[in-house]
């Protein structure tokens, strides 16, 4: 499954696996993939929902929406 969230430091909106998402008392942290990865590996993570790496950075975020398996769904 996929979710929309936003970023509560930023305001950014992005669709992320919602398997990335952690939910730690009344908050949700998103991994998200390092900026050292290339753009075409970090769109392949998301799309794939390959399992984030213990070294990349988690994000407060709010979960806006969930859908299904469908990244093109939520994307457009």
């Amino acid at each position: 499954m996929f979710s929309v969230v936003s970023f509560v430091e930023s305001g950014d909106v992005a669709v992320v696996p919602s398997d990335w998402i952690i939910s730690e008392g009344d908050k949700n942290f998103a991994y998200w993939p390092p900026d050292t990865m290339k753009e075409d590996q970090k769109d392949r993570a998301l799309r794939k929902r390959i399992k984030p790496e213990s070294s990349w950075p988690m994000y407060e975020v709010q979960v806006r929406q969930t859908a299904g398996d469908n990244f093109y769904i939520l994307y457009r």
